[in-house]
């Protein structure tokens, strides 16, 4: 009977101390243990601005390997700077068969591409 007694007193008395771990924090400062903070929210602030620091920089260089400085790739100026990437899938990006693509047109090639490969994985992960 004593037992039985001591598990509800047990949740009753753990139970405001559970909710507060819970709740989110107001505190702005980063915990010790991560860098960031290991706040999910702030962990996705940080991830978004490295993508768009990643994405900017990836757009510099494309408009800078570009014939003008124009932001049109051609095939042989991306053979010229080296982009394997955009060379071997060159006529796949230009959809409109222009004779060059654009940065966005590479980032919705890329996008399409990684959204392929994570539903081949869901597939996968399904069937296992």
């Amino acid at each position: 009977m004593r037992r039985l007694l001591f598990l509800p007193i047990l949740l009753a008395l753990s139970a405001p101390a559970l909710a507060q771990s819970m709740a989110p924090s107001t505190d702005d400062t980063p915990s010790a243990g991560a860098p960031g903070g290991d706040e999910p929210g702030q962990m996705q602030q940080d991830h978004r601005a490295a993508e768009q620091a990643r994405l900017q920089a990836m757009e510099q260089k494309f408009v800078a390997a570009t014939p003008h400085q124009d932001g049109e790739m051609t095939l042989a100026a991306a053979q010229s700077a080296h982009m394997g990437m955009l060379v071997n899938h060159f006529s796949a990006i230009d959809t409109q068969n222009r004779g060059y693509v654009t940065f966005n047109q590479v980032r919705a090639f890329m996008l399409l591409r990684k959204a392929h490969h994570m539903e081949a994985e869901a597939r996968q992960l399904q069937n296992q």
